[in-house]
C-alpha cells in the first residue's frame, strides 16, 4: 500500500510505487533510439537516480545491453512469418487484438484508482531526471 503525504494508505492504488516508477523509467528510454540511449544512460540525472535508489542497477544494465541484432531478427522474422501467412502469424494476429481489448478492460476498471500513483510516481522520476520526457538529448 501506499501512503500519501498526508498519511493517509491508499488501498486502491499501486501497492509498489518504487517498481511503477522503474517501469515509467525504462519505458521512456526504450523509445528513444540508440544513440539518445547511449547518451541518456551516460548522463548525470541517471546517475543521481541510480545514487537516489529511483531506479536500479539492473535495469540500467538490461537497457544499455539490449542487442540491436536480436531486434533486428525478430522484426525479419516476424516480416517472413507474414509473408508466408504462416499459421503463427494468423494466431499472433487474433492474440494481438484479443491482448488489445484486455487492456481497455484493465483500463477501465484500474485507470481511475491508479491515476494519482502514476502522477506522484511521474513526478518523482521528474525531480531526479527532469530530462526524461525532452528530446533530443544531448545536442
Amino acid at each position: 500500500m501506499f501512503t500519501n503525504t498526508d498519511g493517509v494508505v491508499n488501498e486502491d492504488g499501486v501497492q509498489d510505487i518504487d517498481a511503477l516508477v522503474e517501469c515509467m523509467f525504462e519505458s521512456v528510454v526504450s523509445t528513444m533510439c540508440d544513440e539518445e540511449k547511449s547518451i541518456y544512460l551516460g548522463s548525470d540525472e541517471v546517475k543521481a537516480a541510480l545514487e537516489a535508489g529511483i531506479i536500479g542497477k539492473k535495469t540500467v544494465v538490461r537497457l544499455s545491453k539490449m542487442d540491436d541484432l536480436s531486434r533486428r531478427i525478430k522484426l525479419a522474422a516476424l516480416q517472413k512469418a507474414k509473408e508466408d501467412n504462416a499459421s503463427e502469424w494468423a494466431q499472433l494476429r487474433k492474440n494481438r487484438i484479443v491482448e488489445r481489448k484486455l487492456l481497455g478492460k484493465i483500463m477501465q476498471r484500474y485507470g481511475t484508482r491508479v491515476r494519482t500513483d502514476a502522477v506522484k510516481a511521474q513526478r518523482t522520476l521528474l525531480k531526479v531526471t527532469p530530462n526524461a520526457f525532452t528530446r533530443p538529448l544531448g545536442r
